[in-house]
């Protein structure tokens, strides 16, 4: 950190908008940040000793450095070239990732899903030997059961299911649609669920060790010091390695990880062949009529029910924010009764022949069924 200046005005800071003019000394562990409140103008320059409290300069130049927020929701503000520009990179690079065909990206995704394990545990490993290690792990193995009357922690299990799963967005079906048509299913799933959970559970323990040390440092609860969403990944753990030896090559590892994890996700959701809208539709459809969509639709219902406006920090959002979201997050879903109530009207006959017409399945289909070796009476039987 030695010869870096880092330097943010018109920061939140502590709560409150300030002026802050800090620079980030060759020891990252004590440093001092001149603060001038811009409601006191005319008063003296305050000046305040942040002692292991670097992650509320990163907070600084995050929010104000790297996203400067705008006053409002109305404000839509400039265009971010150096977020911009890296977005540009990161698509360029899932490009090449797909350019050749699935044989390719099958090796793109060997690398991409095991090397972030081989940097997950070297990070556990340097995370489990740094003081104030245990205390993190306690806190997150430590249940809360008194959270789970809370609609936001059932919002945030179905968000992770939904995003490191990829339902709905047809990443699964596109890659088992090159699977053996008598392939065993429900092994597939049972191996999928078991690594992706048990990946996330040992993401977490990498992450709380390195959150423990830095709540060490800084004296405080590992509760305060830990944040949820983007703040864990971008604000804390980062803030965190930088108190570590060596903290450029810590940095480039967690980050390298972040993004073999992204690539890997990414690149099976962006495939050019025209069926894949066909296979997204077939999706939704059918997770509309399974028995876990009635869970979707009550974690749903719980979060109408405890629904608060959102809000970010101190912000409220207008009214016709509010309601410009739950159109924009209901065109997703409002397709499909949609398409059923359309197509619906456009079949000819009474509602026994419309049901007939509609509710079948595709004689092709079941002729390739008959046809295909070795299927079990289940699937035969459907």
């Amino acid at each position: 950190m030695a010869g870096i200046e880092a330097y943010c005005v018109q920061a939140w800071e502590m709560g409150g908008l300030v002026a802050l003019r800090c620079k980030i000394s060759a020891n990252p562990l004590h440093y001092t940040a001149s603060v001038t409140s811009l409601a006191w103008q005319h008063a003296a320059g305050l000046i305040v000793d942040i002692k292991a409290n670097n992650i509320y300069v990163m907070l600084c130049c995050f929010r104000r450095r790297a996203l400067q927020i705008s006053e409002g929701v109305e404000y839509v503000g400039g265009i971010r070239w150096e977020l911009a520009g890296t977005l540009l990179l990161v698509w360029i690079m899932c490009y090449f990732c797909i350019w050749k065909g699935v044989k390719w990206t099958g090796k793109v995704v060997y690398f991409t899903a095991l090397f972030p394990y081989v940097l997950l545990t070297v990070l556990l490993i340097r995370g489990v030997t740094l003081p104030g290690a245990a205390e993190g792990i306690r806190f997150y193995i430590s249940p809360n059961l008194s959270k789970l009357r809370e609609s936001e922690v059932w919002i945030d299990a179905v968000t992770q299911i939904f995003f490191s799963y990829g339902l709905g967005l047809g990443t699964l079906v596109a890659l088992g649609s090159y699977n053996k048509f008598t392939n065993n299913v429900y092994k597939d799933a049972l191996i999928v669920c078991s690594v992706n959970s048990s990946t996330s559970v040992f993401a977490g323990f990498v992450i709380f060790s390195v959150v423990g040390f830095m709540a060490h440092e800084q004296q405080k609860p590992v509760a305060e010091v830990a944040a949820s969403g983007p703040g864990l990944a971008f604000l804390a753990y980062p803030s965190a390695v930088l108190q570590l030896p060596g903290a450029p090559v810590w940095s480039c590892l967690f980050f390298l990880m972040l993004l073999c994890i992204g690539l890997d996700s990414q690149v099976c959701d962006i495939h050019k062949q025209l069926y894949f809208s066909f296979l997204l539709s077939s999706v939704l459809v059918v997770v509309s009529s399974t028995a876990e969509d009635g869970e979707i639709e009550g974690v749903f219902i719980f979060n109408i029910i405890q629904w608060t406006p959102i809000k970010y920090l101190d912000y409220e959002y207008p009214w016709w924010s509010h309601f410009l979201g739950w159109i924009t997050a209901l065109s997703s879903m409002l397709c499909i009764p949609g398409y059923m109530i359309y197509i619906w009207m456009k079949t000819p006959g009474d509602l026994a022949m419309k049901i007939k017409l509609l509710v079948r399945i595709e004689d092709d289909v079941a002729a390739l069924r008959d046809k295909m070796s070795g299927v079990s009476p289940e699937i035969t039987s459907i």
